[in-house]
């Protein structure tokens, strides 16, 4: 027992030292995202666009933000590096152990919903909603993920996209971003700063820029060009990293957590610490298990609410009760004036997007 607690401690040396080394990349991504970011929502307010998140929002985020926006990429990659490092040290020093790698590993090939997100929103529906603890957690989540979400987002997969065209487009290729509600600025040769844009589309003039570029020649309408924008090598694997970790190896982590408590209490039952680890237990218990339900979660399925009581629930603090009302308000045919307002008085930028991708499916052209 002691060799496998032993073992067990190196998995997760490995897992925080893969966190720790990761982290730093982690947050020079975030901060050169960030910076983008704010010349996008500055780019497409200027145009007369309502940003999906305002631009003075973003310029208030502190590097706590960053911080824990990092986590959202550092930890999944450092539980993976630490988890390859364990796989090889364990097979080179002791294969006998090899055996016992046999369940954990069964788990990560069960075939989905398992290794979807829908074991999250199990979790989250189930457990997360209904504990203290678990409240504070979906709300840590909602508030930094969006951040993370955009960096590895694709260009088709953005909420907003802006597009700078540097020439005379045609008017097919005008109503072709028109329908694809991309937001676009023409501009007669390249700008000093093309900071804040998603894709560049030039008829041939020099343009220095690590953005995705385009070269047309005049007259030719490029919309099926641009359908097959590739991602960046790097996003690329990081999102491959990403979902290997999160999606594959999840049940392993999970599993091995539940391991190193049980052998830490065995080992150290009649000794000084286990009061302590006895008490985290209790904690832990406390904070996560679903024994404090909040009856307003149960209004939104058993009560008949207005448009104007959903309204008023989807700006309130609690994440969980906001998000829930505004999803059922976006149910409303009613709620597009409702929808308008939240944009206009929400600042958390996960409801927001929630408002913002109702309202654009409804046919809104995102004016403000």
């Amino acid at each position: 027992m002691k060799k496998w607690g032993k073992w067990l401690g190196w998995w997760w040396a490995g897992c925080g030292a893969g966190a720790v080394v990761s982290l730093p990349l982690s947050l020079a991504l975030m901060a050169e995202k960030l910076s983008f970011l704010i010349a996008k929502m500055q780019n497409v307010e200027r145009e007369g666009f309502l940003p999906l998140i305002w631009p003075q929002k973003l310029l208030s985020l502190k590097k706590l933000y960053l911080f824990n926006s990092s986590l959202f990429i550092a930890l999944p990659i450092g539980f993976l590096l630490g988890s390859i490092f364990w796989f090889i040290l364990i097979s080179k020093k002791r294969k006998k152990y090899l055996f016992l790698l046999i369940p954990l590993l069964l788990l990560s090939i069960i075939p989905p919903p398992f290794h979807s997100t829908k074991i999250f929103l199990f979790f989250r529906e189930r457990i997360l909603k209904d504990s203290i603890g678990g409240r504070e957690l979906i709300r840590w989540y909602y508030r930094y993920t969006p951040l993370p979400a955009e960096v590895i987002k694709p260009f088709w997969g953005r909420e907003q996209k802006i597009l700078l065209y540097i020439g005379v487009p045609p008017n097919s290729f005008q109503r072709w971003l028109r329908e694809e509600r991309i937001i676009y600025r023409v501009r007669s040769s390249p700008p000093s700063s093309i900071e804040g844009y998603d894709l560049i589309v030039s008829e041939g003039k020099d343009v220095k820029s690590d953005l995705p570029l385009i070269f047309i020649r005049r007259g030719e309408n490029p919309a099926p060009k641009i359908k097959e924008i590739p991602l960046p090598i790097g996003i690329r694997l990081l999102r491959t990293v990403l979902r290997i970790s999160l999606f594959f190896l999840f049940p392993f982590y999970i599993l091995m957590m539940i391991t190193t408590f049980i052998t830490g209490m065995l080992l150290s039952y009649n000794k000084r610490f286990f009061p302590l680890l006895l008490s985290l237990f209790l904690l832990f218990i406390f904070l996560f298990l679903p024994l404090f339900p909040v009856p307003r979660y149960r209004i939104l399925k058993e009560k008949d609410l207005t448009s104007e009581e959903l309204y008023s629930l989807s700006l309130e603090e609690d994440s969980y009760l906001s998000l829930a009302a505004l999803r059922k308000l976006g149910n409303r045919e009613d709620s597009t004036q409702y929808l308008k307002k939240i944009l206009m008085r929400e600042e958390r930028w996960y409801n927001r997007l929630v408002a913002y991708n109702i309202l654009i499916h409804r046919g809104w052209d995102g004016k403000i």
